[in-house]
């Protein structure tokens, strides 16, 4: 079959390489699309370090090719999305119901070949059928979607309070749509891109703002929510939470970044500071919002490249190509 290889940061190679071969308990898919997520991006620019050569791609969905002979639940021709957290279901924090904590966690894409390639395979148990009305470009998106469905659960949205989302890139579209659902009263969404500023006002965030046009110790949310993954943002948002408000952070920062803390006045105020670490027992949640038609995820999606394309693909983020939103590889 033919992938996109990452041998070492910044050298991505298109090549053949041989079929996955499956196991007794595992399930074999066509890949017909794969999102480039920031965490790849991350991974590619050397600020995430996994071993290599690696397959990168963990946001795919396709149709299943083969199943091995102890999986009941699918058959040839199933069309599918994969959580590409596949956990052991036997160490102390799965059976503790926390299972993104397993020290012997298959990350595929990260830990094991993942979808930027014709054919991927993943236990049973982590594939998960699509509803007939959501397309495979939609399904996709049913990791990304997980994730900020957990942390919206971990944060626990008050119906009437008031959020803001820094970061307009997919998670943050994601999130501040997930953030209305869940009851907020005003959703803002700030970003420095006028495209992305566009497309959260259409998505039905309550506003969209350039930070640089405000003055943001102006604002007091009860929730600030980091989409970047950013120590600049984390200490912009403490200035602007309510007490007793709450701080999220979603976004994946840069191995060994740093945010400097006033711990004075996070005493003081009682603002709370949540961590939130991918998807446990999200991804039927996604897959059914995704249904359901509540998230709007199509139009998150501003690149659809063939796999020969990869580079550009990692290209148009690296670069930060005006405009560029999710870049999908449709092998």
């Amino acid at each position: 079959m033919k992938a996109a290889i990452l041998d070492a940061p910044g050298k991505l190679k298109v090549t053949e390489v041989a079929d996955p071969q499956i196991n007794e308990k595992e399930v074999l898919v066509k890949v017909d699309c794969c999102g480039i997520c920031g965490s790849d991006v991350k991974i590619y620019t050397g600020k995430w370090t996994i071993p290599f050569p690696r397959i990168l791609g963990h946001e795919f969905a396709g149709e299943v090719v083969a199943i091995g002979k102890e999986v009941k639940g699918f058959q040839t021709g199933d069309r599918v999305t994969v959580d590409p957290n596949e956990y052991c279901g036997e160490c102390e924090y799965c059976l503790d119901d926390k299972p993104h904590f397993c020290p012997n966690m298959i990350d595929h894409g990260i830990l094991v070949d993942g979808g930027y390639a014709e054919l991927a395979k993943a236990g049973e148990k982590v594939v998960h059928k699509l509803p007939d009305n959501v397309s495979l470009a939609e399904g996709s998106f049913s990791e990304l979607l997980s994730c900020a469905v957990h942390a919206i659960d971990r944060t626990g949205i008050r119906v009437g309070d008031e959020v803001a989302v820094f970061g307009g890139g997919p998670g943050g579209q994601l999130l501040h749509q997930l953030a209305a659902m869940a009851g907020a009263g005003k959703v803002i969404l700030f970003t420095r891109s006028k495209e992305k500023l566009d497309l959260a006002r259409k998505l039905g965030a309550t506003d969209a703002i350039h930070p640089d046009d405000v003055k943001l110790s102006d604002f007091k949310f009860d929730v600030v929510i980091d989409a970047v993954g950013s120590r600049k943002v984390v200490e912009t948002a403490l200035k602007s939470i309510r007490k007793m408000g709450k701080l999220t952070i979603f976004g994946q920062a840069p191995e060994g970044e740093h945010a400097s803390l006033d711990l004075f006045n996070l005493l003081l105020d009682e603002v709370t500071i949540i961590p939130t670490f991918i998807n446990p027992f999200t991804t039927s949640q996604a897959v059914k919002l995704l249904g359901q038609k509540r998230i709007q995820v199509e139009p998150l999606i501003s690149h659809s490249l063939a796999l020969d394309e990869a580079q550009m693909g990692f290209d148009l983020h690296t670069k930060k190509v005006p405009g560029t939103m999710k870049v999908l590889l449709n092998p």
